[in-house]
């Protein structure tokens, strides 16, 4: 009798681990990066792919650190971490997850130390409207700009310059480095309480052209939050592509 009770408590503890193991490979792996709070309720974001550890992802949860993957890393030692997992990465695009109580002064440098491992394009990672997936805004910087800029401007240049006190403004003929160029001009294009006067002003700009670029030109103190706001106006207004201006910024 004994015997009987103890083959069936084995039988029972056997059966048990096997489930026990079934549920363990049922439950997905963690993600390869911290958890962070992303700015969310953006209408025109695209699908964000399915992150893996072949990405390179940076997440920023403060002004002071960087996560590269899983792992963080302070400022003096994040560059050559990045150039290796951008050097190792399938395509040269930098995923950004940033916590959305950051300024714009902490992507900005995040941007940089990726633009001097050779990358230009950019993901913007978001939190889509309601229970919808991650999206993301996918973005261009421009190359480090030589030590001596031209003043000679391309006309064609469309720009929109956020300042403090949410100010909007959208430039043509200017921009990318500094000072408008010949016949260029700037006006006031509402404010971040309402962009509906900056899509409908640069849908209008950007009706009869080819190129439909725009930069963007955030103050560095402005709140990353709000920077998504304008390239989502922008975005929804036709523009592409976005191009994020992470130099000579007020």
């Amino acid at each position: 009798m004994k015997l009987k009770m103890i083959v069936l408590l084995a039988a029972t503890i056997v059966v048990a681990l096997t489930a026990c193991k079934g549920v363990r490979t049922s439950v997905p792996e963690p993600l390869p990066f911290p958890n962070v709070l992303l700015p969310s309720d953006f209408k025109n974001a695209d699908p964000s792919p399915q992150l893996d550890k072949s990405a390179a992802v940076l997440s920023l949860l403060d002004a002071t650190h960087i996560w590269v993957g899983p792992n963080e890393f302070d400022d003096v030692s994040v560059f050559d971490i990045v150039e290796n997992r951008v050097n190792r990465a399938q395509q040269k695009m930098v995923y950004i997850r940033a916590q959305r109580t950051l300024d714009y002064a902490a992507i900005v440098k995040a941007i940089d130390t990726a633009r001097k491992a050779g990358v230009l394009d950019f993901a913007l990672q978001v939190q889509k409207s309601g229970a919808e997936p991650h999206g993301q805004f996918t973005v261009k910087v421009l190359p480090e700009p030589p030590v001596e800029l031209s003043q000679q401007k391309n006309p064609a240049l469309v720009g929109v310059i956020l300042s403090p006190g949410s100010k909007i403004e959208l430039v043509k003929g200017g921009m990318e480095h500094g000072l408008l160029g010949p016949g260029g001009t700037k006006a006031e294009a509402g404010t971040l309480n309402d962009t509906s006067r900056l899509a409908q002003a640069l849908t209008q700009t950007l009706a009869d052209r080819t190129d439909r670029k725009v930069t963007i030109k955030p103050f560095r103190t402005a709140r990353y939050t709000d920077v998504l706001a304008i390239i989502d106006a922008v975005k929804g207004a036709g523009a592409g592509p976005i191009v994020l201006q992470i130099d000579d910024l007020p």
